[in-house]
């Protein structure tokens, strides 16, 4: 919105044109001037003040005060805003601003915020929203890691509190749950179907990590400046600074969930089997051979060398868990199919972090 635009609506509004003017342009400079010791004051810029100067009337202009200095922009304070014809006043309390505002006499009725409403922008701040997202992600490796359900519900509610609140606070949508619940099916095709992280596994988290930032969005965040209509006497204007710092709030708070999640999934593949309480999600009654990873096979130089082994699947496979291999446990993923405790199993693929079997 340009200059003109803001100086047409002030003075459509009764407003001094110079000081709309100034509150975007900080290049203007605003003068009180009278044109006689009696005359009314008037508001100008400095160049429509040099012009009355160097006009017929010039002996009688008077410089009354600087409003505001140059290379700021104007910003009114209180009192300023009523001496300058902004304001009609500094209320002091609600029947006070009713009698300004020709309401004198109606009921006040005030609203003050629910318990879901306090609930709701407590989960929806930034720090909260990054936690829940780390939980999520926490909670979701530990259950496909571990199945118990456990695991399961924390993450549905760690995502239900988030999208919840963001609801509440007008920003969440139909088309950000389905985003991220079509991100999750890439991810099961992914997990179940095509063991590792390619193509599918990168559309499933960007899918997933869109349809959080969208949940965060205001819904005119899209909108044209002035309301979408045009630019109208009646719409709104958004500078491009607060644009990108309601961006900023979206996507800073999803990105550091997502960091934490995956420091928080670092952390437990490295200590989860000396963790108090975790522990004992990890199966250890077999005291014939501890379970090992394949970067820790014994005996082996590279873990592409237990690539064609055959064994047995020591604990159900969905899709992780365990199997023996002449003799030793080895931590496993089933090649997409769910298997039982017991099943021969084969290994396809093998590197530093994961080994991939299917049935024999």
């Amino acid at each position: 919105m340009t200059v003109s635009k803001f100086e047409s609506i002030a003075q459509k509004k009764g407003h001094s044109a110079a000081i709309a003017a100034a509150m975007v342009d900080p290049e203007l400079e605003v003068l009180a001037v009278r044109r006689g010791s009696e005359g009314p004051v008037e508001l100008v810029n400095r160049q429509e003040y040099e012009q009355l100067v160097a006009g017929p009337e010039g002996r009688r202009v008077q410089l009354v005060e600087v409003v505001n200095d140059q290379k700021k922009l104007l910003v009114l304070t209180s009192e300023q805003a009523v001496k300058w014809g902004f304001a009609k006043g500094t209320p002091a309390d609600l029947p006070q601003l009713a009698k300004l505002a020709g309401l004198e006499g109606r009921q006040i009725v005030e609203v003050k915020p629910t318990l879901s409403d306090l609930l709701a922008r407590f989960f929806s701040s930034g720090v909260v929203v990054s936690l829940l997202i780390g939980a999520a992600i926490l909670a979701l490796y530990m259950e496909l890691q571990h199945p118990s359900g456990v695991a399961a519900g924390c993450f549905l509610l760690a995502l239900g509190l988030f999208f919840w609140a963001n609801y509440m606070a007008g920003t969440a949508n139909a088309l950000s749950i389905l985003m991220v619940l079509l991100g999750a099916v890439f991810l099961a095709v992914e997990i179940f179907f095509f063991p590792g992280f390619g193509v599918t596994g990168i559309i499933g988290v960007v899918l997933v990590g869109l349809g959080l930032i969208i949940a965060r969005i205001p819904p005119d965040f899209f909108s044209l400046p002035g309301g979408g209509g045009g630019g109208g006497e009646g719409g709104g204007y958004e500078s491009p600074e607060f644009r990108w710092e309601t961006l900023g709030r979206a996507v800073i708070p999803v990105l550091a969930g997502f960091g934490l999640g995956v420091l928080g999934v670092a952390v437990l593949m490295r200590f989860f089997p000396q963790l108090p309480f975790l522990n004992r999600l990890v199966l250890t009654s077999d005291l014939s051979g501890a379970v090992v990873t394949a970067a820790g096979a014994a005996g082996l130089e590279r873990p592409e060398q237990l690539v064609g082994r055959v064994g047995a699947a020591h604990t159900n496979l969905r899709p992780g868990g365990s199997a023996r291999f002449d003799g030793k446990l080895l931590d496993v993923i089933s090649d997409g199919e769910w298997l039982e405790a017991g099943a021969r199993v084969k290994i396809v693929s093998a590197d530093s972090n994961r080994i991939i079997v299917r049935r024999a």
